[in-house]
């Protein structure tokens, strides 16, 4: 399996002007950081989706861990906002070869979990998206759901959960279709998979779009990247059995996965634009379900250190999000930031350095609020070693 690494970046030596702009909020929800909970010990990774909250107590997370030359699907819960948790519990099935790529969304005391499985994964072999469910809080779990072919080469996939509907999507890698399967009844059952879209983006050797997904008032949205930097996103307003025509969202993203969070009418894509070799974080965002979309709103702008692989979550009126940033120049070492709004995300907090380095790099993995504000990341170096971590700020 191919640990999803990244390399020094390099910042570009003069700024450049940018068309995107940022009014600074006001710090309503500036932090104090505090703790770094190791979850997992070395040899783990955690990917974009891996947190999700039942209450302001109630914390889940899944992550992808090597134990004894075997990778699987683990999942921990915490019962009192991050501070302690539960002994890891496998989700992913024993005997097969290679488990990866866990996302996971809550509504309540109802879970829904996905992963990839397969011998290997990620290697163009079959691989299939793999889901269970859980209806207390994640104490036990129903019997794994094989949710795509078994002749294909399913990608990392994502799921959202809002009431009683579940969607879950992934990239065929071979083919390059993005598809997308829904439940109206909490992940019992799923309809017939529905191919959204075909990326010709080539990761590791074979396609992937790398889907996110989300679920508002009465629209359910599916972003991904259908060329190597162009990203778009389709929407459904009738839960998931028509989609509207593909809007194009960015030319000029890097390619890493994207992240989409939506409450009510309001929705919110972020993503990493490039311009010549430089790298910054922006979102862009809708207030009528998907029918417009604004400008692009910057994150940490071309005049920064680069950044990239935005995570993406609201709570309330509370719109989060962490996303990897260099440290220096050179880029020889990369935090995890935090901004968050109040406001839909039309404006933002100042950023603030949520992780703690105890290698050279740190990838966000997922960022919700229970009591405090949780920043799920990975502390990672250039060889085969990552861990991972929870930092809570209040």
């Amino acid at each position: 399996m191919r640990i999803p690494r990244r390399g020094s970046w390099r910042r570009l030596a003069p700024p450049l002007a940018i068309l995107m702009t940022l009014v600074i909020a006001g710090d309503a929800f500036a932090v104090t950081w505090s703790g770094d909970r190791e979850l997992a010990r070395e040899t783990a990774w955690a990917w974009p989706g891996s947190l999700a909250v039942s209450s302001s107590t109630l914390v889940h997370s899944v992550y992808d861990h090597t134990v004894a030359g075997t990778t699987a699907a683990w999942y921990r819960r915490s019962t009192n906002s991050g501070t302690t948790w539960s002994l890891p519990v496998q989700l992913s099935r024993s005997g097969v070869g290679q488990a990866a790529a866990a996302s996971i969304d809550a509504y309540g005391s109802a879970l829904n979990a996905v992963w990839v499985e397969g011998d290997p994964v990620f290697d163009g072999l079959e691989a299939v998206v793999v889901h269970r469910q859980s209806t207390d809080g994640g104490l036990t779990w129903g019997e794994p759901q094989l949710l795509s072919a078994g002749t294909g080469s399913a990608g990392p996939p994502k799921v959202a959960r809002r009431g009683t509907t579940v969607v879950v999507t992934w990239t065929n890698e071979i083919t390059g279709a993005v598809y997308a399967r829904v439940s109206t009844n909490g992940g019992t059952t799923f309809r017939t998979a529905i191919a959204l879209a075909t990326t010709t983006r080539v990761w590791g050797g074979f396609r992937e779009g790398f889907p996110a997904v989300g679920i508002g008032t009465g629209v359910m949205y599916v972003a991904y990247y259908s060329a190597t930097k162009t990203l778009r996103i389709r929407r459904s307003t009738d839960g998931g059995v028509k989609w509207a025509t593909a809007v194009t969202l960015s030319t000029v993203g890097d390619g890493y996965a994207p992240s989409l969070a939506a409450y009510g009418s309001t929705a919110i894509v972020g993503y990493a634009g490039t311009s010549g070799s430089d790298r910054y974080t922006v979102i862009r965002r809708t207030t009528d379900k998907g029918a417009h979309w604004g400008s692009p709103v910057s994150l940490n702008p071309l005049s920064s250190y680069k950044s990239w692989s935005p995570v993406l979550a609201v709570r309330g009126t509370r719109w989060m999000a962490a996303y990897e940033k260099c440290l220096t120049s050179t880029c020889s070492s990369t935090g995890v930031y935090y901004r968050a709004s109040t406001n839909g995300g039309s404006t933002w907090s100042t950023a603030s350095k949520a992780s703690v380095n105890k290698r050279k790099y740190e990838a966000p993995a997922d960022v919700d609020v229970a009591t405090k504000t949780l920043i799920l990341y990975v502390d990672y170096d250039t060889g085969p070693w990552s861990g991972l971590w929870l930092r809570q700020g209040s």
